[in-house]
């Protein structure tokens, strides 16, 4: 085990070293190569990823690849990340790579984080290697086998980007201890998170995800339910960014809300079947998301849970009776499964979107449907989250990049509310040691 590990670093030190000499130019034209070669491969990868995990939806995969690359890309294009970056009140700031970076990628979007970090990591001209989850062990080979090709037919070192073969906690664990690593991208589960930021070294995790959606009574209807079921189903629910719980301000307001979900192919579920769906959704033992549930399909989710819904049903609407430890359905269910709780005021339901992140979610994000400015003004003030989305579907908007100019990511900072390092979307620039030179005044 500690002679693979030993050796995938001792590569990316090698490759290291050549790619600190890069020009911009170089290092440009190795990126744009990497992301030309994601964008044609999004699909084939994306069904990769599908088949092997048997979470979330092939194409929606796709989708997410192509935000990884192209989308990411439009971003990333023209900006500095070698030499002298910038100058300001006579500090010149000069980037420098951070060195060999230990790259560890979740089940649910496998082959689009690796490519999204891939990338990132070479636009700071330093060197990755991946630990794949056992589960995408595959897909996430693939997608790194493809940068690397990319990236080295362009003119990068050989061994630039490598990746763990035959994956374990032990050979991760020794990676991310390994003196020779010098940062760690970790996202994936609470347990990865916490052992990369006790591994020693710096690192990026993310938080979970526990989004509330207020929508507050001047909302309009139509389009904020279009927005919600968008954001519910891209992949099935599967990823942190989506609406966990939706909260109403207003009794009558809600019933025509809940008319239109139900409209649009909605199943509000009785308190029989929401019995039935929290013991199915949530293992006994530990409480999480049960691994056979996520990131499938609504009818998918009624079935394992012992009752049927009309065919095509798109989410499941489920009444909470309390938020927090009193109805586990307050948490993330990364599945189409809504919950909603109806109170009686703006600032009650502002108090219940505080709860609902500080009970799982603290500085993850939050969202608003509302035509009030002032709403919306009071809302993000107040809620613990670090990403407060106005009339967007979460999933899409959180991560930036095409519903508003928030840095196109697929690693979400929590901040310190969160146990995170940094609160912002993760981008190349987070990968870059920043040198300054001061004139005198």
């Amino acid at each position: 085990m500690a002679k693979h590990i030993d050796q995938l670093v001792e590569n990316t030190q090698v490759a290291l070293g050549k790619m600190s000499s890069y020009s911009q130019e170089q290092v440009d034209s190795i990126v744009e190569a990497m992301i030309e070669a994601g964008i044609q491969n999004a699909e084939k990868l994306g069904v990769m990823a599908y088949e092997e995990t048997q979470m979330g939806r092939p194409e929606h995969k796709v989708a997410k690849n192509i935000s990884a690359t192209k989308v990411n890309g439009d971003f990333l294009r023209g900006k500095k990340s070698v030499g002298i970056i910038g100058e300001k009140d006579g500090i010149i700031e000069i980037a420098e790579p951070y060195g060999v970076i230990a790259g560890l990628c979740p089940t649910t979007n496998p082959t689009s984080t690796v490519m999204f970090k891939a990338i990132i990591a070479l636009k700071g001209r330093n060197t990755i290697i991946f630990s794949f989850h056992p589960r995408a062990q595959k897909c996430g080979a693939a997608s790194a086998q493809l940068m690397l090709d990319a990236a080295v037919k362009a003119g990068a070192p050989e061994n630039c980007i490598q990746w763990v073969e035959e994956p374990s906690l032990e050979k991760t664990d020794y990676l991310m201890k390994h003196p020779g690593v010098s940062l760690i991208l970790a996202t994936g589960g609470s347990a990865m998170v916490k052992a990369a930021y006790s591994s020693g070294h710096p690192a990026y995790g993310v938080g979970p995800g526990n989004i509330p959606a207020y929508i507050e009574k001047s909302a309009d209807i139509k389009s904020t339910v279009q927005n919600l079921i968008m954001s519910k189903t891209f992949d099935n629910g599967l990823i942190c960014a989506s609406e966990q719980n939706l909260i109403f301000d207003d009794k009558d307001f809600s019933e025509k809300v809940l008319e239109e979900f139900e409209k649009n192919g909605c199943f509000i579920v009785n308190a029989e079947q929401k019995e039935k769906i929290t013991k199915t959704l949530f293992d006994a033992e530990t409480g999480l998301p049960n691994i056979e549930v996520v990131g499938k399909p609504a009818m998918k989710v009624a079935e394992l849970a012992g009752f049927s819904v009309p065919d095509n049903t798109q989410v499941l609407l489920v009444p909470l009776d309390a938020i927090g430890a009193g109805d586990k359905l307050s948490g993330e269910k990364l599945s189409p499964v809504l919950g909603y709780i109806v109170t009686s005021s703006r600032a009650e339901a502002i108090k219940t979107a505080c709860q609902m992140l500080e009970y799982k979610g603290a500085g993850h994000s939050a969202t608003i449907h509302s035509r009030d400015d002032k709403a919306f003004g009071e809302y993000f003030m107040a809620v613990p989250a670090n990403r407060v989305l106005l009339n967007q579907p979460s999933v899409l908007g959180a991560v930036g990049g095409e519903y508003n100019n928030l840095n196109p990511t697929f690693t979400l900072g929590c901040g310190t509310q969160g146990g995170n390092s940094i609160s912002d979307n993760l981008q190349y620039f987070h990968l870059l040691n920043i040198k300054r030179a001061a004139r005198p005044k």
